[in-house]
């Protein structure tokens, strides 16, 4: 639970407060804790109209005012280019994130509590009020829907979009249409509210945070009527429900109700889906994580947790968020708002988001995803809405191989490696051996290059500035060979178990593994150079690390300890690893400005939290070499939980209840990106589940 008093509801401070709920289909309703939406991205009900892809913000917000003694009482805050108006977060006594976002306003005497939640499996998304009124005034509930209909990525300008809406409006409920071709639907209705319409613009609503990413911040919100009702008794519950998409009267259908009851079922049946993601994590945690015993039984409650693992709580059920269903299988969101499922950022979140939470049906469907749709090689980096998917990575298909590992370890399930998954990653061994795309290859000397003769960037520091790469890093990367070496070792490891021949790939990986500590090894600078092409880069940077943390580690255990301390000294901060060394040239500690501007930092010096992960794996590895797994000393042990601890600490600043994307490379660390990403999220969860528990 993340409480917000009312000291803090004022716009200042109100406005950089994010939550966020979704549906499992990449749809979600997210916005600021005193509802100002300051983002494009911003909504109550931002439907995946292709799950999980084509998102669309249809119900923007709702507008509404307690009206007591004829005295109106404004709940909304909006933000124009000279004024804050409405300023509803006067009338807030605070906020709380608990599973859901929770509002409380005062006005006139009466105590109202919003919730917002959404519909799994559905866009759909469910506004529900209770109403506290222990004088039993008689006072006016005016609720006014915001609506738009555009992608996500957009803003809607009313002069220029050629269009307008349709609308279908009933006692109770309103159907609204975008006048043109296959435009999603939206379905609006109230349990005990009366509608009437009246339809108007909102204009030039500016949303601030994409002013200060370098886009267009101002759009306009169609208002198609209201919705009214006069309370006079001691205690109301009112529920708005929306749908949208191109099945939005079907769903409408479903799930509307008159009956209060309805509605808290619904919300019962959320609250209870996410807590079953808290009980697979702790079910077979000794009794000292919780209060009282060892979690037994489905009555497991989040109460029972100490409050020394609240944080930890948060992360579990943002882990949830990611977990999206596509045509055809299943898939993990990379990050919210804009992100989409990358291949690269599914297999190294899949062990935190799916494994060590036990969802292993989950898991099983993700992988077998990408293996069916692997092609000469390659897993997807990035799926497309028109199948035309981009293999543009080097090493995602060799996440993909790590992920398997994983998996086998934490399911033991190898009849499900063999029978769905075994072809595919035999696939992935031949094609780097013999070539593929984009200048993969692997060198006589058993290494992996990339790049050659290709101009876009194919590892994770992939960010470009006017078509060229920012980091340059083709040639023989340090994570891609310590990857492929990995690999070898998987292989070689389930050759065994699956009664084939381990030869080839006990040889390949020798000979991989003496010409990666010949060639890599900086005793200069007492670490590991970043790429090698036709000179060495020296540049330090954190995908050294790998080289340590990986399952099989293809550093000799020599260079472990000085590596390890080399990227503490120069690339450790709170919130994780620097992607370049301050002490480097190009080194940019803030990534902010327009898009150029960020994305010239993005690699350059800019904290990534997912490598916490690794970091945290690859420190206890190399401060305990010798020890046997339950001996590892309480100084390095305190120090890895000391970095989760520290690290948790975004989840109240950003993106309520989850880790952020990237921070500022110089303090204080100011959160940028997504307010929620799924590897950040997930190896926070594997590094605490494996290595510090």
């Amino acid at each position: 639970m993340i409480t917000i008093g009312k000291e803090s509801m004022n716009y200042e401070g109100g406005a950089k407060k994010e939550w966020l709920v979704t549906n499992g289909l990449g749809g979600y309703a997210s916005s600021t804790v005193i509802g100002a939406n300051t983002r494009k991205y911003h909504g109550l009900l931002v439907a995946a109209l292709e799950p999980p892809l084509k998102r669309h913000v249809l119900l923007s917000k709702l507008e509404e005012d307690v009206v007591v003694d004829g005295v109106v009482y404004q709940l909304s805050t909006n933000k124009y280019r000279d004024v804050v108006n409405p300023q509803g977060f006067a009338n807030q006594e605070g906020f709380v994130w608990d599973l859901f976002p929770f509002f409380a306003y005062k006005a006139g005497g009466i105590t109202i509590k919003k919730m917002v939640f959404m519909i799994h499996g559905f866009n759909a998304v469910v506004i529900s009020y209770k109403i506290d009124n222990p004088q039993k005034k008689a006072f006016d509930l005016k609720i006014r829907p915001l609506v738009n209909c555009r992608s996500f990525h957009e803003n809607l300008h009313s002069s220029s979009i050629g269009w307008k809406f349709d609308e279908e409006a009933k006692e109770k409920y309103t159907s609204i249409d975008a006048s043109y071709p296959h435009a999603p639907g939206l379905v609006i209705g109230c349990d005990s509210m009366r509608y009437k319409s009246g339809g108007f613009w909102v204009k030039d609503m500016v949303y601030e945070q994409e002013g200060a990413r370098g886009y267009d911040d101002t759009d306009d919100l169609f208002c198609p009527g209201e919705f009214s009702v006069t309370v006079d008794g001691n205690s109301t519950r009112i529920n708005v429900l929306a749908s949208g998409g191109c099945d939005a009267k079907a769903v409408f259908r479903r799930f509307y109700s008159e009956e209060a009851v309805d509605y808290a079922t619904l919300f019962e049946n959320e609250k209870k889906r996410l807590e079953k993601v808290w009980y697979n994590f702790y079910q077979d945690i000794e009794h000292r994580f919780i209060s009282d015993t060892k979690i037994h039984n489905v009555d497991f409650k989040f109460e029972d947790c100490e409050e020394k693992n609240q944080k930890i709580n948060e992360l579990l059920v943002a882990s949830d968020a990611f977990v999206v269903k596509r045509s055809g299988g299943t898939s993990i969101i990379a990050g919210y708002h804009w992100f989409s499922d990358w291949g690269r950022d599914t297999m190294i979140s899949l062990p935190g988001l799916l494994l060590v939470t036990k969802r292993f049906e989950d898991a099983k469907a993700v992988l077998g995803t990408y293996a069916r749709n692997s092609k000469n090689g390659l897993i997807p980096n990035r799926f497309s809405p028109d199948g035309t998917h981009d293999y543009n990575s080097v090493d995602a298909s060799l996440w993909f191989i790590y992920a398997v590992h994983k998996f086998a370890q934490h399911t033991n399930d190898y009849e499900f490696v063999n029978r769905r998954l075994w072809g595919a990653m035999n696939g992935i061994i031949d094609a780097y051996i013999k070539g593929t795309d984009f200048g993969i290859r692997m060198d006589s000397d058993g290494l992996i290059s990339h790049g050659a003769g290709c101009n876009q960037p194919l590892t994770w520091m992939d960010a470009l500035v006017e078509g060229a790469p920012v980091s340059q890093r083709s040639g023989k990367a340090v994570e891609v060979n310590a990857l492929w070496y990995n690999a070898l070792k998987v292989m070689e490891a389930l050759s065994k178990r699956f009664e084939e021949d381990p030869f080839g790939y006990w040889k390949l990986s020798e000979r991989t593994r003496k010409s990666f500590n010949g060639l890599f090894w900086n005793n200069e600078k007492g670490c590991l150079y970043d790429v090698i092409s036709d000179t060495k880069d020296a540049s330090v940077r954190p995908n050294q690390i790998l080289a340590v943390s990986l399952p099989f580690a293809v550093l000799d255990k020599q260079y472990w300890l000085p590596t390890v301390d080399k990227v503490t000294a120069e690339l450790y901060t709170h919130y994780g690893l620097r992607s370049l060394s301050p002490t480097e040239g190009g080194y940019k500690g803030t990534c902010a400005g327009n898009q150029a501007q960020r994305d010239g930092a993005y690699h350059q010096g800019t904290v990534w939290p997912w490598l916490l992960g690794p970091f945290v794996t690859a420190y206890l590895r190399a401060k305990n070499i010798g020890r046997i797994e339950s001996s590892r000393s309480m100084e390095s042990k305190k120090f890895a939980r000391q970095c989760i601890e520290k690290a948790l600490e975004n989840i109240s600043d950003a993106g309520l209840g989850a880790i952020s994307e990237i921070f500022d490379g110089d303090p204080p660390h100011t959160a940028r990106g997504c307010i929620s990403q799924a590897w950040s999220v997930g190896e926070l969860l594997r590094c605490y589940r494996e290595d510090v528990l």
